[in-house]
């Protein structure tokens, strides 16, 4: 049996104002793109590296951590990004009801 909803709009009348659906659009894009951030520091890589060279060794173990630091860095940006997109789309949709 299909039960049908008695509305002009299936949205919640809030979604209906655009700033509130770019916040929201927003706040989600900014949550996934920290989580790609966060998955390329984990994501394993191939180097090549002398194994007869200490120095390479720690040069491209130098290089892996730097690499790692940065996308991690970046990841906590834009989750805080993120998060604060998503706390201001909340408050405007209090104040939009």
């Amino acid at each position: 049996m299909t039960a049908w909803a008695v509305a002009e709009s299936l949205l919640p009348g809030y979604l209906r104002h655009w700033p509130i659906r770019l916040l929201g659009m927003s706040s989600v894009l900014a949550l996934l793109g920290a989580l790609l951030s966060a998955l390329a520091v984990v994501w394993p890589r191939r180097m090549e590296v002398d194994a007869a060279r200490p120095d390479s060794q720690a040069r491209a173990f130098a290089g892996l951590l730097d690499r790692k630091a940065d996308w991690l860095k970046a990841a906590e940006i834009i989750f805080g990004l993120g998060v604060g997109l998503l706390g201001l789309t909340l408050i405007v949709v209090l104040f939009a009801v």
